[in-house]
């Protein structure tokens, strides 16, 4: 067995074969936006079943929703959101994947400003792929989100910290009563004017 193992490992090489590839694309925003990171799949992976966890930091990254690509409509999938920092999807189908396309694609909130250009990573790992009975070989390239607060900042956030919460009633209070200068964001209702009608809008979303 250890020889077939050896020899197959050389015959590969040898021929010049591509490793069946997963890649985890990544994405950039600022805090409160959502983000879309897509998984994709080489072409001719000859795949009938899988089963991924994709690992990610909570403390930066909420689980918004997810989308499955096209290509694995022909099979029946499961994907599993509810676990701490992670997410498991499975795949079965009587049938190959032989077109390389987008396999899943996952939407994240950036909810924590961090540092800028914050670099948060999305770990994929393999748990299983196979054709039948037969394991595949594959190699994986990981991605990552950015955290880039220079981009944009969530609106309502007045006091530009990158959350918004009861600080932005309060600076917007004291913003009408001159001692304080505005984010760029604080406009709520597009009359860019910061008034009273800033702090009630305010006071009304917290």
């Amino acid at each position: 067995m250890l020889i077939c193992i050896i020899i197959f490992s050389f015959s590969s090489a040898f021929y010049g074969e591509e490793l069946m590839k997963f890649t985890v694309e990544g994405a950039s925003g600022g805090v409160g936006e959502i983000v879309t990171v897509n998984i994709k799949l080489s072409e001719k992976s000859n795949i009938t079943e899988m089963l991924l966890t994709l690992y990610y930091d909570s403390d930066y990254l909420k689980f918004r929703d997810f989308f499955v690509g096209d290509i694995l409509k022909q099979g029946i999938y499961e994907f599993n959101e509810k676990l701490d920092s992670r997410m498991k999807f499975a795949y079965i189908s009587a049938n190959p994947l032989i077109q390389g396309s987008t396999i899943l694609s996952i939407s994240f909130e950036i909810i924590n400003a961090a540092e800028n250009n914050k670099e948060v990573p999305l770990t994929l790992q393999i748990d299983e792929a196979a054709n039948g009975n037969t394991a595949l070989e594959y190699k994986v390239e990981n991605g990552s989100v950015i955290i880039d607060n220079t981009q944009t900042l969530k609106r309502g956030d007045a006091n530009g910290d990158g959350v918004f919460n009861m600080d932005d009633l309060e600076f917007v209070k004291n913003y009408i009563l001159g001692k304080d200068n505005l984010a760029k964001n604080f406009d709520l209702n597009g009359d860019s004017v910061c008034d009273i009608c800033e702090y009630i809008k305010l006071r009304d979303m917290l």
